[in-house]
């Protein structure tokens, strides 16, 4: 997720929790850390249309997926260890 040092500006991406909360990213880390995300936003997609996506997942999962994108790191609330099986899979398949 974007700091303070980050220019919101130069998202040209955003991520919607299932509440529909926005989080402003830049494709360029998306794409280059998620083959799912990268192969959504090179094909003519309705994501790639709209520049943006909703996930199935409530506002903090959300955050910190987005957020581990940009410290490389997955906050330990969010350990697969902790989700059941079918979100497991779900999230899986956008990582």
């Amino acid at each position: 997720m974007l700091d303070n040092n980050n220019q919101e500006d130069f998202t040209d991406f955003t991520i919607l929790s299932q509440e529909g909360t926005r989080f402003p990213c830049h494709r360029v880390f998306l794409a280059n850390q998620s083959p799912p995300l990268k192969a959504m936003m090179i094909r003519d997609t309705k994501e790639k249309q709209e520049g943006q996506v909703q996930l199935p997942f409530k506002e903090d999962v959300v955050k910190g997926f987005v957020g581990s994108f940009y410290s490389r790191k997955i906050p330990q609330e969010l350990s697969l260890i902790h989700i059941s099986e079918p979100t497991r899979q779900e999230a899986i398949s956008y990582a």
